[in-house]
């Protein structure tokens, strides 16, 4: 139900209710704000100061969504100015600082600048990223830093020794030493820091960039292949781009853009867990849309991937774009978001969460250049260009503050800033205006009026949303979750939940949760676990049909079974509450000896 966007037309008449959600300003660059506020700034001597936003610039979220990063810049100048804040929800505090000791550094280390993929998050917090030093040894002034919870190492630096690349025959192999610019810091599970350097040292500049997990070669250019675009063969890499390799922190699932040989200057690839899935020249996702540049690329914790690129119909900003998650097309420049309004010629953004929700950020062709840029979830729009922001945190737009510039001909939203929870708590990077013609950014002006958002995001009532991935069944059943009716907390009944392709002549039952959805692997099958514990079974069911045959069915009406059992995991219910549904049955020669459905979240009405 969340692959195109064509499914927003049905639901175009509830994009009201989701935008009347307050966009709440965390942070932004207006003077006279307490927003605008730095908090926890130190100056040169250790010593707290009050200073203000001049420009918010990168954030990044936990797999949880409890924790976030944002990089930013202060009013102190020079030396002292890179900020990284490290916070939750609406709130957060100084977390690193250009001019402060570099955290397990050496004596007279200060911090001079963070490494521009700014680090990710592990499934406990911990965090990794790098940095420039400024102060020490000129040879070791680019460090790679690990946050466990509670103090800082130091695992790498520039110079460290990695192991297992190949340089060309004439040079030695085994001398290769950490560069000056490594990226794509981030931290797994098990504790490997998997990183990506296009600056390796006392290697042949056409054996490099490379890959690693630890500083032990991964993939590196001219020396290792993928699995091609069409599945049959295998290409090499020509180049791996900077700050696009990440893995799920599971170690389970990988993604990285670069360049694969062709003979020529190398043609542009996403490759996921080692194929390519998006190619130059080749079309998008099977679509009659034929890629002519990728633009984005993202890993969610769960292995959904998301990219966003341009077809080849030109190389200008007016070429068509697309957006694709798992290899299925969700977006593309003329898709209608309402009966009267298309997606336009330039996404800034696309991303999304491992419960199957996904974000992207467009204009549109609505003729008033103050209203023509939109962020929608999961086909809704949820903010536009021109909407009112909550700035003081009131609950009330009453500040004077609308998204978008002062100049409704420049961007609205800052690109590839947008972060999605599996909870769905949508943050983004977006610009300010007075609503007069005249931005409200940090005085002296610099770059772009921005602020940092934070929304979230209730599916409106009665909506119902299917999700996660469904198991296989040992006959080659994929089963399919739906809702019919309208879900209620309080309506005896008409709201029936199904389940189709289901093996014929099995035993079954649906269950639910109201603590959120999940995506965990069900044993060593190919079901997934799509709903949070604690959770409620419902009756036992009979899916009919043919043995071994996939026209088995379970159906059930939610509101009655809510009705006669007071009970019930979630009562007593309220109307908004959120409920996350899915099917299980037996099916014998399968792991566990069971196989789940995909999942289904619907909004429960009065």
């Amino acid at each position: 139900m969340k692959q195109h966007i064509a499914i927003a037309l049905a639901a175009a008449a509830l994009s009201a209710a989701a935008r009347a959600q307050s966009l709440e300003v965390v942070y932004c660059e207006i003077p006279a704000s307490a927003k605008s506020v730095v908090p926890g700034a130190l100056n040169l001597a250790g010593a707290p100061t009050l200073t203000n936003f001049r420009s918010i610039e990168t954030f990044v979220l936990s797999p949880d969504g409890s924790t976030w990063v944002l990089s930013a810049r202060t009013q102190q100048g020079g030396l002292e100015e890179i900020i990284l804040l490290k916070g939750g929800g609406t709130s957060g505090t100084m977390f690193l600082q250009e001019g402060q000791p570099v955290p397990a550094g050496a004596p007279g280390e200060l911090i001079e600048f963070l490494g521009s993929g700014l680090g990710r998050f592990d499934s406990t917090n911990r965090f990794a990223l790098s940095l420039r030093a400024r102060g020490g040894v000129a040879s070791v002034f680019q460090k790679v830093l690990v946050w466990d919870g509670v103090s800082w190492s130091l695992p790498w630096q520039m110079g460290s020794l990695y192991t297992g690349l190949v340089d060309i025959p004439a040079n030695p192999s085994g001398d290769e030493i950490v560069g000056n610019s490594v990226g794509s810091i981030h931290i797994l599970d098990d504790g490997r820091i998997g990183a990506q350097d296009s600056t390796i040292g006392n290697i042949s500049t056409t054996k490099r960039p490379a890959i690693f997990y630890d500083r032990a070669m991964f993939h590196q250019t001219n020396q290792t292949s993928v699995v091609d675009f069409a599945g049959t063969g295998s290409v090499l890499w020509d180049t791996i781009d900077s700050n696009s390799f990440y893995t799920t922190p599971n170690g389970n699932h990988w993604i990285a853009t670069g360049q694969r040989v062709d003979g020529g200057s190398g043609t542009d690839v996403v490759v996921v867990n080692g194929r390519v899935v998006i190619e130059v020249g080749q079309p998008v996702a099977g679509s009659a849309t034929v890629c002519g540049a990728v633009f984005e690329q993202q890993i969610a914790s769960n292995g959904d991937w998301f990219a966003r690129g341009r077809s080849n119909t030109g190389t200008g900003s007016s070429t068509p774009d697309w957006a694709v998650r798992n290899n299925v097309m969700i977006a593309q420049t003329g898709d209608f978001i309402s009966p009267s309004e298309q997606l336009g010629d330039t996404f800034f953004g696309f991303n999304g969460n491992a419960a199957g929700d996904w974000v992207l950020m467009s204009n549109t062709n609505d003729p008033n250049p103050a209203r023509n840029e939109v962020l929608l979830w999961n086909g809704i729009v949820v903010a536009r260009e021109g909407d009112p922001v909550d700035v003081d945190g009131n609950g009330l737009f009453d500040d004077g503050a609308f998204l978008g510039r002062g100049n409704s001909a420049l961007a609205c939203f800052q690109a590839n800033d947008l972060a999605l929870s599996d909870t769905n708590v949508l943050y983004f990077i977006a610009s300010l205006n007075n609503g007069g013609g005249s931005d409200l950014g940090s005085i002296p002006s610099f770059g772009t009026p921005d602020a940092l958002i934070r929304v979230q995001l209730t599916p409106p009532c009665g909506a119902t949303l299917a999700y996660c991935t469904a198991g296989t069944t040992t006959n080659g059943c994929v089963p399919a979750m739906s809702g019919a009716g309208t879900p209620s907390a309080s309506a005896a009944s008409g709201f029936t939940l199904s389940a189709a392709n289901i093996e014929g002549q099995k035993q079954g039952l649906f269950f639910y949760s109201v603590s959120g959805p999940a995506a965990s692997p069900w044993g060593a099958g190919s079901s997934f676990l799509c709903v949070k514990t604690p959770t409620q079974r419902m009756g036992s069911l009979t899916s009919g049909g043919t043995l071994d045959a996939c026209d088995g069915s379970f159906a059930q009406d939610w509101n009655a079974y809510r009705a006669s059992n007071p009970l019930a995991e979630g009562q007593p219910f309220s109307a908004g509450d959120v409920v996350w549904a899915q099917a299980w049955f037996r099916d014998p020669p399968a792991a566990k000896t069971t196989n789940l459905s995909d999942g289904l979240e619907f909004t429960l009405c009065p």
